[in-house]
């Protein structure tokens, strides 16, 4: 008789996980009724059916605590879901501390080919129906990512139904301070010690402080993201000021439109209103990180209309050897109350707009506590369009860009020895180069004089193939740059449009000497006639 070998038993750990899928829908059940694993509603009699869940806190346990594993994936249909204390399945929160009531961080996934979900259903087929998730009584977070890595959320709506803005002056439009809060939402997401996250298809807007607080992140992508009319802040880097919320690795940007962060925003109707900054208390950059390294790429972004810096990129620096840099393609900052973009690292910034009307805000109705020109919040830094704090061995180019504005100057490139720990002066070695540019003045508004061009103290900067129009100290005869008209499609500063119009000087006199880019603003291909133009547009007929 043959003797049959019989094969051990695999340990369980070796044994594939299965991630499962469970759904949230409008008619869906409890989880006593209802195993989330269907989506479809809940027949209206028996329990444990295969069916969706009425809500997301049905994926939570009794403690509060998430029902999915790391891999699983929670589908949530178009809907309106109230996240905060009062949402169904809340018994662990505490009326005390209602605040804490938001939805617990998510489970990590086991790898970054493996990642939890968290998403609107058909997050991955366009998006066109995302679900509403608004914040209650004061809930912050309303998604949390803290020590959440290998993870995805994508295609919702995260907002609350209030126009109240925390600790603001105006009583009128102040958050209640305490219970009940009513129907309001401190901060959309919160991330801390977060690693290979994928952000899709997210509009946060309304919030009474804070869109993002995100820091300690590592390799993370946000695209096709919106961060709106939160009342403080849009995406907010600083942790707190005792903590480390510096980043790492590769911090990938695309199609991220960030405006109107330091307003609040009226319900239902969301209109802009009770922006404020500095003067009265508040904050109101758009994007802003503390200390930090990391890659930080943007592209096909937009920064406008925040009442105070658009993009925030001052306090880049070398943390545990690893060195920042910054790479900004195709993007538009306008109209932010300070600096439409502050950099400091190696950086590329490429067929880019910086629209320095940095006193938007003066006079409108819709911002009363910012006060007049005379005040801190227009034109704050001296309302330059680009400013660079360069750090010792830094080299930058800004390339076939256009900066307008009305600051007291349009650039400054200075030598970082301030706002920095350590930070050692320059060495002699570093180099901005300005390649292919229009920059053009529109009058220093709080002098009364025209603007400098770019205030350059360390002398880094090097001038190649530039447009330049009424600055002051303009280096006509430096480096092939023109002094003209660059004859703007729309030349107003308010309506501003930098295409350019037949004739303009800027068309087919730029260098291909350098770091040229192949496309311009809007992807079109570079050069389009016989050679490369100056500015942020090739020009092309009109349509």
């Amino acid at each position: 008789m043959t003797k049959r070998i019989v094969p051990a038993a695999l340990p369980l750990l070796a044994l594939p996980l299965l991630a499962e899928t469970y759904y949230v829908r409008t008619g869906g059940g409890t989880s006593d009724q209802c195993t989330g694993l269907a989506d479809s509603p809940y027949p209206g009699s028996g329990s444990q059916r295969s069916c969706a869940w009425e809500h997301p806190y049905w994926a939570l346990n009794t403690r509060g605590g998430w029902k999915l594993q790391g891999g699983d994936t929670l589908l949530v249909a178009k809907g309106s879901y109230m996240i905060g204390y009062g949402a169904p399945n809340t018994g662990w929160c505490n009326q005390e501390r209602p605040y804490e009531c938001g939805l617990p961080p998510l489970p990590s996934g086991p790898s970054p080919e493996r990642p939890t979900r968290l998403a609107g259903a058909g997050w991955d087929k366009g998006c066109n129906a995302a679900p509403e998730l608004w914040g209650n009584e004061g809930a912050r977070p309303i998604i949390s990512l803290a020590r959440t890595s290998n993870a995805v959320v994508a295609c919702f709506e995260i907002t609350d139904h209030s126009e109240c803005i925390r600790s603001h002056p105006d009583a009128s439009a102040r958050c209640p301070a305490q219970y009940p809060f009513g129907p309001f939402g401190f901060t959309g997401i919160y991330a801390i010690d977060s690693a290979n996250v994928t952000l899709r298809d997210l509009n946060i807007h309304g919030l009474a402080h804070t869109g993002i607080q995100a820091g300690r992140l590592r390799d993370w992508i946000v695209e096709d993201v919106r961060i709106a009319a939160n009342a403080r802040v849009g995406w907010d880097g600083d942790l707190d000021p005792e903590q480390n919320s510096s980043n790492s690795g590769i911090m990938a940007f695309r199609r991220v439109k960030v405006e109107w962060n330091g307003c609040g925003e009226s319900y239902p109707a969301g209109q802009y209103q009770n922006c404020w900054a500095q003067l009265a208390g508040g904050y109101g950059d758009g994007f802003a990180t503390a200390r930090t390294t990391g890659q930080w790429i943007f592209e096909d972004c937009e920064f406008s209309h925040n009442t105070s810096d658009g993009l925030d990129l001052l306090y880049l620096d070398t943390v545990n050897g690893e060195r920042p840099s910054v790479e900004i393609q195709r993007t538009i900052a306008r109209g932010n109350a300070g600096n439409q973009i502050k950099i400091s690292g190696s950086a590329t910034v490429a067929n880019s707009l910086l629209i320095g009307e940095c006193a938007f805000f003066l006079g409108k109705p819709f911002a009363p506590l910012m006060g007049d020109w005379k005040g801190p919040d227009h034109c704050r830094a001296l309302g330059a369009a680009l400013l660079l704090s360069i750090a010792r061995g830094d080299n930058v180019n800004l390339v076939n860009s256009t900066l307008v504005g009305h600051g007291d100057g349009l650039m400054s490139a200075e030598c970082r020895i301030r706002g920095v720990p350590d930070a050692q002066p320059c060495a002699g070695t570093e180099r901005v180069l300005l390649m292919n540019n229009i920059f053009a003045g529109y009058g220093d508004i709080r002098a009364g004089d025209e603007a400098a061009l770019v205030w350059d103290p360390d002398n880094t900067v090097v001038f190649d193939s530039n447009l330049i129009y009424n600055v002051k100290d303009a280096p006509c005869e430096r480096g092939k740059n023109i002094c003209a008209e660059p004859l703007f499609r729309v030349p107003a500063l308010e309506w501003f449009d930098g295409r350019l119009r037949a004739g303009s000087p800027a068309i087919d006199t730029g260098s291909t000497d350098g770091p040229a880019p192949r496309e311009d603003l809007d992807g079109a291909p570079r050069p389009r006639g016989a050679a490369i133009d100056r500015g942020a547009y090739e020009a092309r007929p009109l349509q």
